[in-house]
């Protein structure tokens, strides 16, 4: 297990690169062939932009705005401005011009890297001092501040400069602000919020989240989350950290970036995994009627059997109590009939599989929105470990996750649950009369944690961070929850305010 003594992130990002030099850190789809970059070669261009930048103005402390979708130059950006010491600001890729003016000006940002052209020419014709970084390798001439990374290359590579960037101790402690991470606290909000996260935040829920989460050094881990959300990070940290290929990947082109670069492993959105579900259960243009009838009847098999198994073990029962013999002859008569069904359907169903993710993967991790039993169901009958955690932006990405099967944690996993809070977070339950409930099974309440990896607060807002954060340190969030018989926490959906 690597170090974790540099508690700065982009220290520990330069020495994660160092000692995973040679292995291959990220590959991604571009002009239909399949590139790849390794852990040596991404520090040394981010080292090389980072002083660039820094011989452009970026000092320690700054703000740089990155707006864009998922790519190897948005990492690069993000590695370059921690390189430099630099507080990096997050917004959506399809982040307007107001709102991102609005942001600049908020953050004092001296830097706006994006590869929306209209984006940097909007903001350049508005605020004439910052500097404009095209998420691009494109050669081009610096006119009206516009850089590339070519140009940022080229700048930083003075050996002068270079050396003078490296040599820059005790410029950030570990509890100063490194990013900031801007959303919407809920749909009707008319403008997002920032949270601010610090060094240590990130970098305790990088460790925390790693020791439940164990990975191979050939593992593919592919992604789909937005790295402009703190969960869409987590793929890219996870990897610094245990030195695993990083697959860039996005919503639109998940499943066909799945085929042509076979991952072991997955972190995506829900909506992502449900589109899969709908593309299996009712199929495509090509699919004929006689094969949606059997996929949807394999479905309520599997259905019907999961729901047998779980009954006859009563470890996801609700109530806990014992089956009578009637119900435990009914639950084995049930699996006993269903079982030659459900492994031929499962064969059948594994190709397609295969055909839509690579025929690799092995385990797949999601969170945020609710999953659909039956692509539960599905996943479980093809021994796919499904991981539902629990993703929120105030405790740096994630505070709790369902624990892959061979760790010796659960027999399986708990279906419906985001699992056990990561090792140091504390959960707590109040009911609706402030009462403690968290010692009480299935006793409903709102969800409290506490955590070093919980934000420092929300950005310039020090009235909603003290709603957020009690004397105490305990976040209030906006979630329900109850606790299992097991200690896995079960979100109530309906409940979200």
């Amino acid at each position: 297990m690597p170090s974790s003594q540099s508690t700065i992130l982009g220290a520990w990002i330069r020495r994660q690169c160092e000692l995973y030099e040679d292995l291959i850190a990220v590959r991604f789809v571009r002009q239909g062939r399949a590139r790849e970059i390794t852990y040596g070669d991404l520090s040394r261009y981010a080292r090389r932009i980072a002083a660039g930048i820094w011989r452009r103005g970026f000092k320690p402390g700054a703000a740089a705005v990155i707006v864009g979708r998922n790519s190897p130059e948005w990492l690069l950006a993000y590695m370059a401005v921690h390189f430099c010491g630099g507080i990096d600001v997050a917004l959506e890729e399809s982040a307007d011009l107001r709102l991102t003016l609005d942001v600049i000006q908020k953050t004092g940002a001296k830097f706006l890297f994006s590869d929306r052209e209209d984006l940097l020419a909007g903001a350049g014709a508005e605020a004439r001092s910052l500097r404009l970084v095209h998420l691009s390798w494109k050669r081009r001439t610096t006119r009206g501040g516009l850089h590339t990374f070519t140009d940022l290359e080229s700048r930083g590579r003075a050996l002068r400069a270079f050396v003078r960037f490296l040599s820059l101790p005790g410029v950030r402690v570990t509890d100063d602000a490194a990013s900031v991470l801007f959303k919407r606290a809920a749909p009707s909000d008319p403008a997002p919020v920032g949270v601010v996260l610090t060094h240590r935040n990130i970098l305790r829920n990088v460790l925390s989240f790693a020791s439940i989460f164990p990975t191979e050094e050939s593992d593919r881990l592919i992604t789909a989350t937005p790295f402009h959300r703190a969960p869409g990070r987590l793929p890219f940290l996870l990897s610094l950290h245990s030195g695993v290929t990083l697959l860039i990947s996005n919503p639109v082109d998940f499943f066909r970036h799945s085929r042509a670069l076979k991952p072991t492993l997955a972190i995506a959105p829900p909506g992502v995994l449900n589109m899969l579900l709908r593309r299996v259960r009712d199929g495509v243009f090509t699919d004929s009627a006689l094969e949606l009838l059997l996929r949807r009847l394999h479905l309520l098999l599997v259905r019907m059997y999961h729901i047998s198994e779980d009954a006859l073990s009563g470890e996801f029962s609700e109530k806990g109590a014992a089956l009578n013999f009637a119900s435990a002859f009914g639950s084995v008569a049930a699996i006993i009939l269903l079982f030659p069904f459900k492994t031929t359907g499962d064969w059948l169903m594994r190709r397609t599989f295969e055909k839509r993710l690579g025929g690799r993967l092995r385990v797949a991790l999601t969170g945020g929105e609710r999953l659909h039993r039956s692509l539960e169901d599905l996943f479980r009958s093809l021994d796919i470990a499904l991981l539902e955690g629990y993703w929120i932006s105030e405790a740096s990405g994630i505070a709790a996750c369902r624990t892959l099967e061979f760790t010796g944690q659960r027999r399986r996993l708990a279906p419906g649950t985001v699992g056990a809070c990561l090792p140091g977070v504390e959960l707590r339950l109040l009911n609706s009369r402030g009462e403690d409930v968290s010692n009480l099974p299935w006793a409903e309440g709102r969800i409290y944690l506490r955590s070093e990896t919980l934000m420092q607060g929300y950005f310039q807002d020090p009235e909603k961070t003290a709603g957020a954060i009690d004397e105490q340190g305990w976040l209030a969030t906006r979630d329900y929850g109850r606790l299992t018989a097991n200690g896995d926490l079960q979100l109530m959906r309906n409940r979200r305010r």
